[in-house]
């Protein structure tokens, strides 16, 4: 059994770059983690966190909520985020020559987001019914 060929690299700005090269597969999957969980949430105002990551996905860079989506959508990346109490997760799987792309994307999900204030109350009402939904879930 081969020992896996993992490599780690720090960039510039300090983030942390680890790859697991495959060259068996045609698909690529990628994770952004970020130190922005709940428990990083402002006393007083529990759910930022949830709200924001939903915030986020409503426009970035020069892209508005709608290109955004389709852009994503257009490249067939399957995608998640979650919280918990001390990160966000943003990640996605997707076909390899189209990982630039999706991280291009990204890119600009996590440094250039809009957060317009005309969308800020749709996502604090899909954060609240996400609640919500776990009084269903037995």
């Amino acid at each position: 059994m081969s020992e896996k060929n993992i490599l780690i690299h720090q960039l510039a700005n300090g983030m942390n770059l680890i790859v697991e090269p495959m060259a068996e597969v045609s698909s690529a999957a990628f994770s952004f983690l970020t130190t922005a969980g709940v428990a990083y949430d402002p006393e007083g105002r529990t759910g930022t966190a949830g709200v924001l990551s939903e915030w986020l996905f409503r426009g970035a860079g020069e892209m508005n909520n709608r290109e955004l989506n389709e852009q994503l959508d257009g490249l067939g990346l399957h995608r998640q985020s979650s919280i918990n109490s001390i990160h966000s997760s943003f990640s996605g799987a997707i076909i390899a020559d189209k990982l630039l792309r999706a991280l291009e994307i990204h890119a600009d999900v996590l440094q250039r987001p809009h957060l317009a204030d005309d969308q800020f109350e749709t996502c604090k009402m899909l954060s609240i019914q996400s609640l919500d939904s776990l009084e269903d879930d037995p």
